[in-house]
């Protein structure tokens, strides 16, 4: 079962894995005045409030990153300040990204700034989380059962109970009744789970210094975790041996070791080839001294679909400088920690219909005997119908089975070729036209020409199987949190449209009855960050007045179609009364 410690333990493996993090603490609110012993940069975290869901708990955490500067050096202040808000971001992807698969996060997070005068001068920043934990509770951790529930001890989850014995019939002419109908017999065992789809996880324990600059360069992976139907091959090439949709994501250890500021940009290319709109730009810090180089972490995660069998995608790269480098550290550089990747790769399938087969059905329990018939005696008076004996009690229901993981969903085959038409027979010779008589008395008309016969039929052509359909649906959309105050307006979250898709409509949640507006702008990529004069909304802003849901299905002001590439932002406009708002975008895909 999932608990706060395990959460806890996951933060203090991500601040021992990271490579700026020199210190990790828990616990109540953050006093800066007391830590002058601790080690810097600092990540703290605060637990303050946990509401119990049906399957999950949500927790809400305060994460604080602060490190030590001098009261009279504004630019190490902004470079600490700086390198403390990248700390917060990378905790944020690695949640929403890492493939955690009992945690999600379920907010976008604000950051503050903090800046404290105590024995030394401490900055940072401080941002709020909320994360949903999976209860993941089965029947061995239920405290007590009834008594009736494990009754069998040849079947633990309980099996239907036998049918009772039927009454005796009524008294008749003399022949004597049927004996009693056989039990039931017992259930049938619980089907198997669903398949295991196929994953691969990867990484490079070599340094990869940028060879040329400007150059294209391939990022190479020389090791696996574990994987299944996912191989590298060529010392590069991600390959999946079956068709099908999944998601990679690449995290890669940048490092700077030049006095200036240089670029690099990451890019995915699919069986050779670039693959369009993948490719993501960095700028690095320089240089912290000459022995100290910057370093950040790059990741990047995309969703795509291998068509055949035996593709493959590879990670490539380029940038200003030779000084940049993907740095691998071995075991021990810092407080005997495991070996760091240069780079670290996850690929894991997009799921459907994968189910599992259905188990054998139970065997039936034989039928009693039948009696013997007795002799037929003289029919008499008809004695009264004798009372119907009673049903048996029917035993309790077994537990149901786990239903398997649903299997993705297959191809839609290919329409048949129509056949060709037959050939049009030829026409039937015209018959004779009858002799004309002399004048005076009719003459008798001429035979009729037989009809000439009908050419035969063409062949009619083969019919194609019937494809199978589908409609695609999707969804997008936010999550504001106030932290217990009411929502500020202004833009709360960017995100970016992975698909063409049309808006169908939008549905909004609050923590209460309240009022909010919230306006949608959305541009492409490269006019980055969208304005008002982008908005999508018309007159139908997703809207609550003194309402604590609200939903439009008719959508006829907006302008729904999305181009995958596009960038939404969430603007609030006003709101009054609530502190927590979730915005949800129904669309479908095309």
């Amino acid at each position: 079962m999932n608990s706060l410690n395990s959460i806890k333990a996951l933060f203090q493996q991500i601040a021992d894995s990271h490579v700026q993090i020199r210190d990790f603490s828990w616990g109540p609110e953050l006093l800066l005045s007391s830590l002058v012993e601790t080690g810097y940069p600092l990540l703290h975290i605060t637990p303050t409030n946990a509401t119990v869901n049906l399957n999950t708990v949500s927790h809400t955490l305060a994460i604080a990153c602060v490190d030590l500067v001098r009261q009279d050096d504004n630019t190490m202040q902004n470079e600490v300040s700086s390198d403390a808000q990248q700390i917060l971001v990378d905790i944020k992807r690695l949640l929403e990204f890492g493939d955690i698969e009992w945690l999600a996060l379920i907010n976008n997070p604000e950051l503050t700034p903090i800046f404290s005068d105590y024995k030394d001068v401490v900055t940072g920043w401080r941002m709020t989380l909320q994360l949903d934990v999976d209860l993941a509770l089965g029947s061995c951790d239920i405290p007590a059962l009834p008594p009736w529930a494990c009754f069998d001890p040849t079947n633990p989850c309980g099996g239907i109970g036998p049918q009772g014995p039927q009454g005796p019939a009524g008294s008749g002419g003399g022949g004597t009744g049927s004996g009693a109908q056989g039990p039931q017999g017992p259930a049938g065992n619980t089907g198997a789970g669903g398949a295991l789809g196929y994953y691969g996880g990867f990484y490079d324990s070599t340094d990869q210094p940028l060879i040329g600059a400007s150059a294209a360069q391939v990022v190479t992976i020389d090791s696996t975790y574990e994987a299944n139907g996912i191989s590298i091959t060529s010392g590069s090439r991600i390959t999946f041996a079956h068709a099908g949709t999944y998601q990679l994501s690449f995290v890669a250890q940048l490092q700077n070791s030049a006095n200036s500021v240089e670029n690099a940009v990451f890019w995915i290319k699919y069986n050779g080839n670039d693959w369009a709109n993948s490719s993501t730009e960095v700028s690095m810090q320089p240089r912290k001294s000459s022995t100290v180089p910057s370093s950040q972490l790059v990741t990047v995660v995309f969703v795509g679909t291998a068509q055949n069998d035996n593709d493959y995608v590879e990670l490539w790269w380029s940038g200003t400088s030779t000084s940049l480098r993907l740095r691998y550290d071995p075991p021990g550089i810092i407080d005997n920690a495991p070996a760091t990747p240069s780079v670290i790769v996850s690929v894991i399938p997009v799921m459907y219909t994968q189910v599992g087969p259905q188990g054998p059905q139970g065997y039936q329990g034989r039928q009693g005997y039948q009696g013997p018939q007795g002799s037929q005696g003289p029919q008499g008076f008809q004695g009264p119908q004798g009372l119907q004996g009673s049903q048996g009690f029917q035993g309790t229901q077994g537990f149901q089975g786990t239903q398997g993981f649903q299997g993705p969903q297959g191809f839609q085959g290919l329409q048949g070729y129509q056949g060709p038409q037959g050939l049009q027979g030829p026409q039937g010779f015209q018959g004779p036209q009858g002799w004309q008589g002399d004048v005076g008395p009719t003459g008798s008309p001429g035979a009729t020409g037989s009809a000439g016969a009908s050419g035969p039929q063409g062949w009619q052509g083969f019919q194609g199987p019937t494809g199978t359909g589908g409609t695609p649906l999707g969804s997008f959309g936010i999550s504001i949190d106030g932290v217990g105050t009411v929502i500020t307006p202004g833009v709360k979250g960017y995100l970016t449209i992975p698909y063409n898709a049309t808006i169908t409509g939008w549905d909004i949640f609050a923590d209460q009855s309240g009022s909010c507006v919230i306006d949608l702008w959305r541009d492409t990529y490269a006019n980055f960050p969208p304005t008002v004069a982008d908005s999508i909304t018309g007159t139908e802003k997703p809207t609550l007045s003194s309402q604590q849901r609200n939903q439009d299905n008719s959508l006829s002001t907006w302008t729904t179609g999305l181009s995958a590439g596009d960038v939404i932002a969430f603007n609030v406009d006003s709101a009054s009364a609530v502190t927590r708002i979730n915005l949800h975008i129904r669309v479908t895909k095309l």
